[in-house]
């Protein structure tokens, strides 16, 4: 039989920056979904007070050190479809915490006064 066994844990790729992820999302109380359409991800919605969906950060797949790319963009307010703004960031396992900081205030200033995740 070919193939891999679908009912075979499958470690998460994102797991090598959780231990850095998980403690920043902590302390601002930000939530940051984990799967996606039966996929692993790291993403953080922020809505505005009406609970519109308004900006995303993401990070792309890490390597195995942790060198990750932290997307943050805006939703274009003429469309739900299509972005806006965007800012993109490269990060390493000791930088990640910092690059988290500098973009956290674009996604929260984008999504307007009352944004929550």
């Amino acid at each position: 039989m070919s193939g891999g066994d679908p009912f075979v844990f499958q470690s998460d790729p994102y797991d090598v920056i959780d231990s850095v992820l998980a403690p920043w999302a902590r302390k601002h109380g930000i939530q940051v979904a984990k799967l996606d359409r039966e996929c692993n991800v790291r993403s953080v919605w922020v809505f505005d007070r009406l609970g519109n969906r308004r900006a995303q950060m993401w990070l792309d797949l890490p390597n195995a050190q942790g060198d990750v790319t932290v997307i943050a963009s805006a939703l274009d307010p003429s469309s739900p479809t299509k972005w806006g703004q965007r800012e993109e960031r490269r990060a390493t396992l000791s930088t990640l915490e910092s690059v988290l900081e500098e973009l956290r205030p674009m996604i929260f200033d984008w999504s307007g006064p009352g944004a929550f995740t």
